[in-house]
């Protein structure tokens, strides 16, 4: 048998696995897509078919990847109801336990970590002096508290469970404010598709005289950034309101 993959590839293998009724299938992954699109799974999400191709160095379904064994199509369709092979990739990507060197796991985990960090200083205040805790602020408290961060669940899962850890050691309000924002007419057209971005764009109104005037909800901490923002794009002729 001529083998899919060389001596070299077959020790970078990383592999997505799925055992059931003692049969055995794997398909060979590119890690940090696989977990994001599984993450994308586990979050209700319909990935694109390019998502899954991407995720994956061969659209092969294997019973031993290392040996270059393929799964016979009478037990795909056993297991997964299908032989068609994309169908059963994803099948294994979605339910299966992704395999992870040390560092992969790390490196997952450093991201995922970023991420959370971010958020946190995006949408959090210190409720004490209404602004927002620096990055090294929350980097220490997410130290002292040990936070362990999950390299396979998606961050918006796993960022409650972490501000309720966090909370005895720094103080977090994740309080929103209602802002009015009144746009002249030589920058509606920029601004209106900056603030559509916007989930929580509560109301808009275009004036006769071609302004818009919209209103919307932001997280406190992240009121000052959209002054700055606004005030670059039109050279400080936005007017701003907060109105909470």
């Amino acid at each position: 048998m001529v083998p899919f993959f060389g001596e070299k590839e077959r020790a970078e293998f990383n592999l997505a696995r799925v055992k059931d009724n003692g049969l055995n299938f794997e398909v060979v992954i590119i890690p940090e897509k696989a977990v994001a699109l599984k993450e994308k799974y586990s979050e209700g999400e319909a990935p694109e078919e390019s998502e899954l191709l991407d995720a994956l160095q061969s659209v092969k379904v294997f019973k031993d990847a290392q040996k270059g064994l393929l799964s016979s199509s009478e037990d795909m369709k056993k297991i997964f109801g299908t032989d068609e092979e994309e169908k059963v990739a994803l099948e294994i990507i979605k339910t299966g336990e992704i395999q992870l060197t040390s560092e992969q796991r790390k490196e997952i985990r450093e991201r995922k970590r970023n991420q959370i960090i971010d958020y946190i200083v995006k949408n959090a205040i210190d409720p004490r002096s209404e602004l927002p805790h620096p990055r090294a602020r929350i980097e220490a408290a997410m130290e002292e508290a040990k936070v362990r961060i999950d390299e396979f669940k998606p961050v918006k899962e796993q960022i409650p469970k972490i501000i309720k850890e966090l909370n005895p050691i720094i103080p977090l309000s994740f309080r929103i404010t209602r802002a009015k924002i009144l746009v002249p007419p030589s920058h509606t057209g920029k601004i209106y598709s900056y603030l559509k971005k916007f989930e929580e764009l509560k109301k808009e109104d275009w004036l006769d005289d071609g302004s818009l005037m919209v209103e919307i909800e932001i997280p406190v901490a992240g009121f000052p950034d959209l002054v700055d923002s606004l005030n670059d794009m039109t050279k400080g002729e936005v007017e701003i309101k907060r109105i909470d």
